[in-house]
């Protein structure tokens, strides 16, 4: 996904097409309409929110697959594993 440091800027998705575009802009480095639909959500917040959920991060990567033939990069996305350490 998004930078983090951008995502507080999400209000900017409502105010109309311009203030999507500069949102996609900052938050995906990308000006484009062509985005999908892309939750204000991070790498760095997707992992805080499910450490303080009681999980542990067992690693987030964008490759996947034998010798990592299939990636998830289009968007910047990012696969998380996640384990219940209990």
């Amino acid at each position: 996904g998004r930078r983090h440091a951008t995502l507080g800027l999400d209000w900017l998705r409502r105010c109309g097409s311009p203030g999507l575009r500069l949102y996609t802009l900052v938050s995906l480095g990308a000006w484009s309409t062509d985005e999908g639909w892309r939750s204000p959500m991070s790498r760095q917040r997707f992992a805080n929110l499910a450490r303080s959920a009681g999980l542990e991060v067992v690693r987030q990567q964008q490759d996947f697959g034998p010798d990592n033939a299939y990636a998830v990069r289009r968007y910047g996305d990012w696969i998380t594993t996640l384990r219940n350490p209990s």
